[in-house]
């Protein structure tokens, strides 16, 4: 499990500067909201010397996301068109960055950066994502069960499938959970939990039920999304809620009803 730390400048020289503040806060990654960043600061050579520096000098590996404007909730998105996002994109993957593309980019485009890392061999991973700041894809996937969605995705041959909606009520945030739990088990690549201040308890506890990453903010007033706890909050309540998970006191989400899955908020006070 990884804890990924969303950074949100708008200039390549702040992303610079947050980056050491992910390291110190114990990040596993730093994600790069380049959709953020002032369009002319991102070109091919910047996101290299980005990365770069990020491996160099702090071993932490990056993630470029470029939100897709339908996706990014109240912010705009990416800046410019699509051939220009997918183009920036490729390049990030090509110099060894992971890579986040929405699922409603089309295969072509996934397939596209699949085969890119292919050709350059340079490890970086596709993450294919869908997102929902509203539910829980009811509009989006026509009332799809959120496994039926996870399978659609799977299928585009990306790395890790990133599937985040908007729970309404703690039966939606458990059946969250137990996706992350069935996919898990049945050995599959998942980041999946709810965004939103009511159920920001599926974070930590998503990477206990065996999603491959979950991600966190630097500081409270740097959040990506709304929900995200503090890089080393959610250290602290990941590391908590294992421990309790393996003592006991925190059991498979199939095991459990509602209601129990809420009093692991007070188990685990997330504060802030």
């Amino acid at each position: 499990m990884a804890i990924i730390a969303s950074i949100t400048a708008d200039t390549i020289q702040g992303v610079l500067e947050d980056i050491p503040i992910a390291y110190e806060q114990g990040a596993d990654q730093v994600e790069v909201r380049i959709d953020k960043i002032r369009p002319a600061d991102v070109t091919p050579v910047t996101l290299m010397n980005m990365a770069q520096h990020s491996d160099q000098y702090f071993n932490l590996p990056v993630l470029i996301t470029a939100r897709h404007k339908d996706e990014a909730g109240k912010d705009h998105g990416f800046r410019e068109d699509e051939q220009r996002r997918r183009y920036l994109l490729e390049e990030a993957i090509r110099v060894g960055c992971d890579v986040d593309i929405e699922y409603k980019a089309g295969g072509g485009a996934i397939s596209d950066l699949i085969h890119v890392r292919s050709s350059y061999g340079t490890g970086g991973k596709v993450i294919v994502s869908a997102h929902d700041f509203d539910g829980m894809f009811e509009e989006i996937f026509q009332d799809r069960s959120l496994k039926e969605i996870y399978k659609e995705m799977a299928t585009t041959g990306a790395d890790i499938v990133k599937l985040i909606p908007t729970a309404r009520t703690w039966e939606e945030c458990l059946d969250i959970m137990n996706l992350v739990s069935d996919v898990s088990e049945k050995g599959g690549s998942i980041a999946a939990f709810s965004m939103g201040e009511d159920y920001r308890i599926s974070r930590p506890l998503s990477l206990v039920y065996g999603a491959l990453r979950s991600y966190a903010a630097i500081s409270k007033g740097k959040k990506a999304a709304p929900g995200q706890l503090t890089v080393s909050l959610m250290r602290e309540k990941t590391e908590e809620a294992q421990s309790l998970f393996n003592l006991g006191s925190i059991s498979y989400p199939q095991d459990i009803d509602p209601g129990e899955l809420a009093s692991y908020t007070r188990l685990l006070d997330l504060g802030e």
